[in-house]
């Protein structure tokens, strides 16, 4: 009988100024930690008893929160860095099924920038723009008794990723208020596994969507108000590959989904 139990105490500590009423910056540190646990996928009895160890991380970050322009303007940026001990990662098998089992790498470093734009130029319309940069790689990865942190890839992990909006709202259409938004993400190339040659087919390609939404709100009706939207999704109908099974001579894709239409009713008393 397997028997393992963990505990941890994850502080965190932020220290934070007011520049203006409108600006703040911060600094915070903070510690986290992921629970141990046993593989229900494990190909023997040995290895379901052998539980793999807590991953526990400390994070370091530095912000700004800000508004500008008689608060028409929203800016936020931070940096961070994760330092990440006994990284547990999901290891796909390759053995001819399409079991994984969880094991701890070693150390990580995890670290990158996030930007958040908001604006508001004129009455009813609204703009953002979101950009992220991660750069991950291992500090170390035992396998076997030998660090191989050069021969290994970190899996879901894209270096930028961006995402923009655009919103206008028409007041008084239908005694209620149109508003029309599109949404575009971006997400960069990745990889799915950690060995390198399980990646040599499931490589996944940079992407980007196309959403939009027609929303007529606040429309009275009886004690309350209704609202009606039309939505498309993948509106340019991409074809992007969000997963794949990599086997011996032939790998299974997951494809995300087409392009996708819908309708929404709801009713607020």
């Amino acid at each position: 009988k397997a028997d393992e139990d963990w505990n941890n105490f994850s502080p965190a500590v932020t220290l934070a100024w007011d520049l203006s009423d409108d600006v703040n910056v911060y600094a915070r540190y903070a510690e986290g930690w992921k629970s141990g646990g046993f593989n229900g996928e494990a190909g023997s009895p040995e290895s379901f008893q052998r539980a793999y160890d807590p991953e526990e991380v400390a994070s370091y970050e530095l912000g700004l929160k800000s508004r500008w322009l008689d608060d028409r303007l929203q800016l936020n940026a931070a940096a961070f860095q994760n330092k990440v001990d006994d990284m547990q990662l999901s290891i796909f098998l390759a053995d001819g099924s399409a079991a994984s089992v969880v094991d701890n790498a070693g150390k990580a470093t995890v670290q990158g920038v996030e930007l958040e734009l908001v604006a508001v130029p004129v009455e009813n319309l609204q703009l953002n723009f979101n950009y992220g940069y991660l750069d991950a790689e291992y500090d170390e990865y035992i396998d076997a008794g030998v660090d191989v942190a050069n021969d290994r890839d970190v899996a879901y992990a894209p270096e930028n990723t961006a995402s923009a909006g655009i919103q206008y709202t028409v007041p008084g259409v239908l005694c209620g208020n149109l508003t029309a938004r599109l949404d575009w993400t971006y997400t960069d190339d990745r990889v799915v596994y950690t060995e390198p040659l399980q990646n040599l087919h499931s490589q996944l390609d940079a992407y980007s969507l196309l959403n939009g939404r027609l929303t007529l709100a606040d429309i009275p009706l009886g004690n309350g108000s209704m609202k009606v939207a039309a939505w498309g999704k993948n509106l340019l109908d991409e074809d992007y590959r969000m997963s794949t099974i990599p086997f011996i001579i032939w790998t299974v894709s997951y494809y995300g989904a087409p392009r996708t239409y819908g309708m929404d009713l709801s009713y607020e008393f």
